[in-house]
């Protein structure tokens, strides 16, 4: 995207994709700490701990 913005290949709507950027970090960022916290405390559970008996 970075190599296409300069070109014009996008279009002009600049204000839109910086907009679009914005959101999608901040929203990435919150939704990886729910779901690291969620694995976390799922590998951390007495279930997978134990061990497995085949």
């Amino acid at each position: 995207m970075l190599f296409l913005l300069p070109t014009g290949i996008l279009g002009t709507n600049y204000n839109y994709i910086g907009k679009t950027v914005v959101f999608e970090t901040l929203f990435n960022s919150a939704l990886a700490v729910i779901v690291y916290n969620y694995v976390k405390r799922m590998m951390n559970s007495e279930t997978l701990k134990r061990e497995w008996k085949f």
